[in-house]
């Protein structure tokens, strides 16, 4: 299972401090790469290894304290495989 990649935003321009209560921390992205439509439905539904990866990506970032525990904004950023070309197919028919 490749690792997935992890995009802090950065911080503000200005130079103010991301922490502070006045401003939104900015949102993390996580991706996780191609995977199959099975996988990604079975996200969408809550379930599935990919559930699980996300959960634990989520864990290892509230560890690392990069994320806080109460509301911050993670995007997890999934795409879908293409679907295999069957050729070998086409020369027997």
């Amino acid at each position: 299972m490749p690792a997935a990649r992890v995009d802090p935003s950065e911080p503000a321009a200005d130079g103010a401090n991301s922490t502070s209560e006045t401003q939104p921390r900015p949102p993390i992205v996580v991706d996780l790469g191609k995977r199959s439509r099975k996988k990604i439905k079975r996200l969408r539904r809550g379930k599935g290894p990919l559930m699980s990866e996300t959960q634990g990506v989520l864990a290892e970032l509230r560890q690392a304290e990069t994320i806080d525990g109460d509301a911050q904004v993670v995007i997890v950023v999934v795409k879908q495989k293409n679907k295999r070309s069957q050729r070998f197919l086409r020369g027997l028919l």
